[in-house]
């Protein structure tokens, strides 16, 4: 038994229906993936904190390095000086901020 053709009318009820079904599922697929993306994130906060200061910290340092890096200085020393300087910095804030 073979069924005939839509109506142009019911195609595109049809279509509409299909159109809008998708529309949901995309919708529900969006909000299930951002949801589970917080998920991870609340889980994973603990490790992401620190390697976001580390890459920022990376970021800001590497133009001093460089720089050193220019005046002839090898890259291994120009890390270490760069980084005892901004460790030396960071303990002299603390040092002036914490009462003594």
């Amino acid at each position: 038994m073979s069924f005939p053709p839509p109506s142009p009318k019911q195609a595109r009820l049809i279509w509409a229906a299909l159109t809008g079904l998708a529309v949901a599922a995309l919708g529900v697929l969006v909000v299930a993936c951002v949801w589970g993306l917080g998920q991870v994130l609340r889980m994973l906060s603990p490790v992401l904190w620190p390697l976001a200061v580390a890459g920022v910290l990376a970021y800001l340092l590497d133009p001093v390095v460089d720089f050193l890096e220019r005046r002839h200085v090898p890259r291994t020393r120009a890390i270490l000086c760069v980084f005892t300087c901004a460790v030396a910095l960071m303990l002299a804030l603390v040092g002036s901020i914490v009462p003594q």
